[in-house]
């Protein structure tokens, strides 16, 4: 994936690296988004689409789930309601439930009695 960061340093996607594999043969091709985003999970394939939570703006931090469709090579972006929100990249992912794919937030509590 290339990307370029922004002014406070945090990574933003632009265009990603498709390796396509035919037989022994490979070649890279770079794929562009119109949507520049943040990553904010790891991607889960689901029925042809590689689906990853993502911030469209660190700024105002909206939630959303960038769509890669295998097929088409094309992005997609699903804005998610302002009451769910991809906390980070260490307490959100996403999975499977249901045959459908659920963003899941892991909230962690910290313990001052033992410092952690």
């Amino acid at each position: 994936m290339n990307f370029f960061h922004d002014i406070d340093g945090s990574v933003v996607l632009e265009k990603s690296q498709v390796l396509t594999l035919v037989g022994a043969q490979e070649s890279w091709r770079v794929i562009e988004c119109k949507y520049p985003y943040y990553p904010g999970t790891q991607g889960i394939c689901h029925n042809g689409v590689v689906y990853y939570g993502a911030w469209s703006n660190l700024t105002d931090r909206r939630s959303v789930v960038v769509g890669f469709d295998l097929r088409s090579e094309e992005f997609s972006l699903i804005t998610l309601p302002e009451d769910v929100q991809i906390v980070s990249r260490f307490e959100s992912d996403l999975v499977r439930y249901n045959g459908k794919i659920a963003l899941v937030n892991v909230s962690l509590t910290v313990n001052s009695t033992y410092g952690f």
